[in-house]
């Protein structure tokens, strides 16, 4: 792993090197010190979201974005030192980017091929063996945020377009660009700041699309009354799927399934339940962290609609669904869902001119495997799910189309019989 230098804290404290809480706490845990330093940072995002809401909620747009930015920034800086200013690199090139070049379809290009480069090349310095909390975790959060914010702009820029040649209306030249989020102009620097540094989602997800951010913002009224239960729902129920996977990795360790111990069971059905356990821990700190973060977000008033008095629009988990689905479509449905919805908004649509869904399906998942890193693992996972879901979609056509047929004939048999009776 790269070293990118010491901790400011140890120039400011003398033996904080050898010594810290966290890392003794993570000790007696049993956790990586990254690790814990992360729960505790979406943790502490509760109370700054409180803050918020009790003394910041009617002040200028201003002093909000200003808040959201120094907080996010500080639980990163906790978390990974001085290597959080990859992040804030990242976003002071792109907002150059989309402001001086022109042509937001190069900007477009630029954008996209410079934050996935900076992402697999941080993937690549910070690689181990084992899963690593490296910043490569915010960037590659990070990442996808600021693509779909280049494409906003690039579909309000083609809006514009679209009014001036055509002379149409605003609604009309929406409709043909099929994107409800698409943006007039590029961000101010510290509203771009803002919105990638929100404690909320800044850190794991979810994905929350530039213009929702800013109504957010820009709204003064107080949620909290409302969102506070339904935001320390998900906090009780991530602190659960938490205390799983901590517990469930002491009985059942990830280590065990490359051990010379389990490759020398010769019962296969023992072999295939330890996995079946292990591989279902080990989902539950994936959840754990995104109901923790989804929790901030709905106490922020992020993920408040009034309208329809619902609190999901931020949602990464549907748990209910995620525990009870019998189909593999309903897992890629209920699991990891605002960074699905970015696949297929942003790419799989895009991708329309290949005339395949099939491929336009297979590139848009050789995306995402190559987002998440260099790992062989992480490709041969998306082309099983590939596999997987053109399996389910061909069965779940054969078996309706035999339904069907079933149907209609019980109903022939039974307008039949019927009409004999009649007779």
């Amino acid at each position: 792993m790269m070293n990118y230098g010491p901790n400011l804290l140890e120039y400011l404290l003398p033996g904080y090197a050898t010594f810290s809480l966290f890392k003794w706490l993570a000790v007696k845990i049993g956790c990586h010190e990254a690790a814990l330093r992360l729960i505790v940072s979406l943790i502490l995002g509760y109370p700054l979201c409180v803050l918020y809401n009790v003394a910041l909620i009617k002040h200028s747009s201003f002093v909000k974005h200003f808040y959201f930015f120094l907080c996010g920034f500080s639980l990163g800086f906790f978390i990974y030192g001085f290597r959080i200013f990859h992040t804030f690199a990242t976003i002071i090139l792109v907002y150059s980017i989309l402001n001086v070049v022109k042509n937001k379809k190069i900007a477009l290009f630029v954008t996209f091929t410079f934050c996935m480069s900076y992402l697999l090349w941080g993937y690549y310095m910070t690689q181990t063996d084992e899963y690593a909390f490296e910043w490569t975790i915010p960037q590659c959060v990070l990442t996808l945020r600021l693509i779909a914010l280049a494409f906003d702009v690039f579909d309000g820029y083609k809006m514009s377009t679209l009014q001036k040649k055509l002379s149409i209306s605003k609604a009309e030249a929406l409709k043909m660009v099929s994107n409800a989020n698409a943006l007039n102009t590029p961000p101010s620097l510290l509203h771009l700041l803002s919105h990638c540094y929100f404690p909320g989602s800044f850190l794991v997800g979810p994905q929350v699309a530039f213009k929702q951010y800013t109504q957010f913002v820009t709204d003064t009224n107080n949620h909290l009354p409302v969102c506070l239960n339904q935001g320390l729902k998900r906090f009780i129920l991530g602190l659960i799927y938490l205390a799983v996977f901590q517990i469930g990795s002491f009985y059942w360790p990830l280590k065990y399934l490359i051990s010379s111990d389990f490759q020398q069971l010769n019962n296969f059905l023992l072999k295939f339940t330890y996995v079946a356990i292990t591989m279902k821990i080990q989902l539950c700190k994936y959840v754990s962290i995104w109901l923790l973060s989804e929790g901030c977000c709905v106490i922020s008033g992020l993920t408040y609609e009034k309208e329809t008095n619902t609190f999901d629009s931020c949602s990464n988990i549907k748990v209910w669904e995620f525990e009870t689905t019998p189909t593999f479509g309903g897992i890629i449905r209920s699991f990891n869902i605002t960074t699905n919805a970015f696949a297929a908004k942003y790419i799989f649509k895009r991708l329309k001119f290949l005339g395949s869904k099939a491929l336009s399906h297979f590139v848009t998942l050789f995306f995402l495997a190559l987002w998440h890193g260099w790992k062989s693992g992480y490709y041969m996972t998306f082309f099983m799910e590939f596999l997987i879901m053109k399996m389910e979609w061909e069965a779940s056509i054969l078996f309706f189309h035999s339904n069907l047929r079933l149907h209609l004939f019980y109903r022939t048999i039974g307008a039949k019989s019927t009409s004999r009776c009649d007779s």
